[in-house]
């Protein structure tokens, strides 16, 4: 019968006991060199599928621990290339000299330890930033600075106050900092840091904004289009109390301003202050700020 009949085509009866060099008892075929132990055609067949089934799922295993550690190793390499990014703060040019001198405060501190401070954010904006809660802490305690500064705030602001741009360069894994996808007292933003699983998802969604110009109204098809890209035009790098003046990189000038006087200002300012700043003019029709 079948079941009697070896792997190597030999009966059982052709195969004899034996031990082998480990002291095992075998029962190597007395017809073959080959054969050291009897194994019926189907126990063989199903043992090399047994075999095989475990070597392909531990090759699946290992492939699959191969492509987390790869996910893994791609996350920190873009959490690293997002970590340093430059930041900008809109304001008055009669608040340059403070921040210069002292760095940018929240706007609590400012309110506090710069009597000439002039605020040109909408009132009702600052009191939902101030209302913190159980979800949203009290913004104003930040100092705030945007990604893309060429937003809804830059154009509402720029007529009415002579503004300047004061562009900082930030290490996002710092303490405290807080990261928002949008405007921070506009609905609800989403929120992250440099140590957050969705850090990197949403810079890389930031970055693509840096390409494309702020348009207004007449460009989108909706009003809830544009009011998106208000929002999001908005996203901000908040940061706890202050930031440093020794991390800003540039002051730069829209040309609506009264353009030789504020060069002039502004080119004192940072003489005085002995800092390493650059003095930048913007980009027009439309006004785009120098990353570079």
């Amino acid at each position: 019968m079948s079941d009697s009949i070896c792997g190597c085509s030999h009966s059982f009866d052709e195969h004899d006991f034996k031990k082998n060099e480990n002291n095992e008892m075998k029962r190597p075929c007395t017809k073959c060199s080959t054969c050291d132990h009897f194994r019926r055609i189907g126990a063989q067949s199903g043992a090399e599928n047994r075999v095989r089934e475990k070597n392909d799922k531990e090759q699946a295993r290992k492939k699959a621990e191969e492509d987390e550690n790869r996910k893994a190793e791609e996350l920190v390499r873009k959490k690293e290339q997002n970590r340093y990014q430059r930041v900008f703060h809109i304001c008055d040019i009669k608040n340059l000299e403070s921040i210069i001198e002292k760095g940018l405060f929240s706007r609590v501190l400012a309110e506090m330890k710069c009597p000439g401070f002039v605020s040109i954010a909408n009132t009702e904006i600052v009191n939902n930033r101030r209302s913190g809660n159980n979800d949203r802490p009290n913004w104003t305690t930040f100092a705030s600075t945007y990604f893309e500064p060429i937003n809804a705030m830059y154009y509402a602001v720029r007529r009415q106050y002579e503004t300047v741009i004061v562009e900082f360069e930030l290490d996002l894994s710092k303490p405290g900092i807080v990261i928002t996808d949008g405007n921070a007292a506009t609905g609800r933003p989403t929120v992250t840091n440099f140590h957050h699983s969705n850090f990197v998802g949403i810079m890389e969604s930031l970055k693509k904004l840096w390409q494309v110009r702020y348009r207004g109204p007449d460009n989108f098809e909706s009003t809830d289009e544009f009011q998106e890209q208000r929002r999001i035009y908005q996203a901000e790098c908040l940061v706890p109390d202050n930031i440093s003046q020794d991390c800003i990189k540039s002051i730069q000038i829209a040309g609506e301003t009264n353009y030789r006087d504020t060069i002039s200002h502004v080119d004192d300012l940072i003489a005085k202050s002995g800092l390493s700043i650059k003095r930048k003019i913007m980009y027009y029709s439309p006004p785009k700020v120098r990353r570079e």
